[in-house]
């Protein structure tokens, strides 16, 4: 029977993992937080970013609108965090959201939602939105159309060993078969990340089933040394293709 990651206890994968994810992972692009914040009512609208992490989300949503609360139930990832005007950081679980009941205009969340208990998150989605409110859940996939995306790829599925499988039509089922929210919409957007050596390394340290240390790492370090000297451009960077989906739900109407 296939695992999903909702079925691990990702806190403790990731907290571990703080500084290389903040370092290293993308953040969204500009059409895509537009996309997200499109008829989000408020003046700066109401908006809850939802496993948080390091902010890769919360930062550009609180950029573009003003004003975005991140919640997480990781302290470690929140504390590393880049700090930015705009935004509070606060724990708190997906599931249990610390929130008042109908007090939020837009709840986001960015590559989490398929660490979270799907249908226990989105009864909670459903409880704290407005009725005309939105929930946008978004991932950056890769597009492994590009050939040193696609090895890299390789080499960090390599490591995978019984962790559960990349499978986004899953893992976003949930949303589509809920009764708490309908009218879904999918939209896509390119998003190119540049990184030097060191950003490669760390990106590759920030997967939770990858070794961090001993001679599996220096083995897996090596090839992704000689992965980066065969790509790398005039400038000391190579660059990791993504495709980021953004899936945007209505709350169901309440009788």
């Amino acid at each position: 029977m296939i695992r999903r990651c909702h079925e691990l206890e990702g806190v403790q994968r990731f907290s571990s993992r703080a500084v290389e994810y903040a370092f290293a992972r993308p953040s969204y692009p500009p059409d895509a937080i537009r996309e997200i914040l499109k008829g989000a009512r408020g003046s700066p609208p109401r908006i809850v970013d939802v496993g948080a992490g390091t902010a890769q989300g919360t930062n550009p949503l609180a950029c573009a609108a003003g004003f975005a609360v991140g919640l997480d139930p990781s302290l470690e990832m929140l504390k590393a965090a880049p700090r930015q005007a705009g935004v509070a950081l606060l724990a708190g679980l997906a599931e249990r959201l610390p929130l008042r009941s109908r007090c939020v205009e837009l709840l986001t969340s960015f590559n989490a939602f398929h660490w979270f208990q799907p249908e226990p998150f989105l009864a909670e989605a459903r409880r704290v939105l407005v009725q005309d409110g939105r929930l946008a859940l978004a991932w950056n996939d890769w597009d492994e159309r590009d050939p040193f995306t696609a090895a890299f790829v390789r080499l960090m599925r390599a490591q995978a060993r019984d962790s559960p499988p990349e499978d986004r039509a899953a893992e976003v089922a949930p949303l589509y078969q809920t009764r708490h929210f309908h009218d879904v919409r999918q939209s896509s957007f390119p998003l190119r990340h540049d990184l030097d050596l060191a950003g490669v390394l760390a990106r590759m340290r920030s997967m939770s089933y990858v070794p961090r240390e001993g001679p599996a790492w220096e083995q897996l370090a090596s090839e992704l040394q000689d992965l980066f000297a065969a790509h790398v451009d005039a400038l000391g960077r190579v660059t990791h293709h993504y495709t980021t989906q953004v899936f945007v739900a209505t709350p169901t109407p309440t009788e």
